[in-house]
């Protein structure tokens, strides 16, 4: 009987011991780490090894129309450099009178866009936010805009469908 948990115990031992690292040869880039043979990675990334920045997909440019003007025309989406990487721009969003060119900067998770209350323009304030969803390279962007416009405030609700150009 003893004999037995011996060799009961050596077997036991010998199989855990023994059991191979699953994550040995697995590299995770960008802050991921391996679980169990899989890279679990952090939210700005995906892909088998999170070398995919998710943001990278909203880049580029889109010929966009609008629900609330009659314009028509080209944003330019452009990734903000710094540590979170889930910041994006767009450019001259809704095409308003603006004495230079003005950013609007939106958050992504996912398929999703994130436009939180900002001030663009420094020749006069427009009050941007907003949300939009992408799907097969076309960005349907639900938007407001406050600005003054004499005797008061005016806010337009926009829709743009921006369709992403070719390169």
């Amino acid at each position: 009987m003893k004999h037995n948990f011996l060799i009961l115990s050596f077997l036991l031992i010998f199989s855990v011991a023994c059991k191979p690292d699953v994550c040995k040869e697995v590299s995770c880039l960008n802050g991921g780490t391996c679980q169990e043979g899989i890279c679990a990675c952090p939210p700005a990334f995906s892909g088998p090894d999170c070398s995919f920045l998710i943001a990278s997909k909203f880049l580029g440019n889109y010929d966009v129309t609008y629900d609330c003007s009659s314009a028509s025309q080209t944003v330019a989406v452009e990734l903000i450099p710094g540590e979170n990487k889930g910041r994006i721009s767009l450019r001259n969003l809704g095409d308003y009178a603006c004495s230079t060119d003005y950013i609007v900067e939106a958050t992504t998770s996912g398929d999703s866009l994130y436009i939180s209350n900002q001030s663009v323009c420094m020749s006069k304030a427009y009050l941007f936010s907003g949300y939009g969803k992408w799907k097969q390279d076309t960005l349907r962007v639900h938007f407001s805009v406050s600005y003054d416009a004499s005797p008061g405030i005016v806010t337009d609700i926009c829709n743009a469908v921006m369709i992403k150009k070719s390169e």
